[in-house]
């Protein structure tokens, strides 16, 4: 979505998925795009029910090169997700507690 496609985004938003011809199991996304948690991931984390983030990357399999240079439409291998009030796994060593992040290179 931007800014000049906001109004057309909100309003297909608002139809059926049987409106797509797709399957109503299957998700449309890209990087940007906001997706919020339907349920808890981790409260103590700060992932919980409703909690909305946004699509920093969209990861593919390598294996699946080829695919995507025809264009075909491929399963991605992994969504990456920013959510602002992501705090971090608690960790508990030697009785004490602290935050820690999923991939230690990757800091926000």
């Amino acid at each position: 979505m931007t800014a000049d496609n906001s109004q057309i985004v909100d309003t297909l938003s608002t139809l059926p998925p049987h409106a797509y011809d797709y399957a109503p199991d299957i998700l449309c996304v890209a990087e940007s795009s906001e997706v919020r948690l339907l349920h808890n991931v981790n409260t103590a984390a700060g992932l919980v029910t409703s909690q909305c983030g946004a699509v920093v990357k969209v990861v593919f399999n390598n294996a699946d090169a080829n695919l995507l240079l025809a264009r075909e439409h491929i399963v991605p291998y992994c969504l990456v997700v920013s959510f602002a009030r992501f705090h971090g796994f608690v960790e508990t060593k030697n009785g004490t507690e602290r935050c820690i992040f999923p991939f230690p290179n990757q800091r926000t």
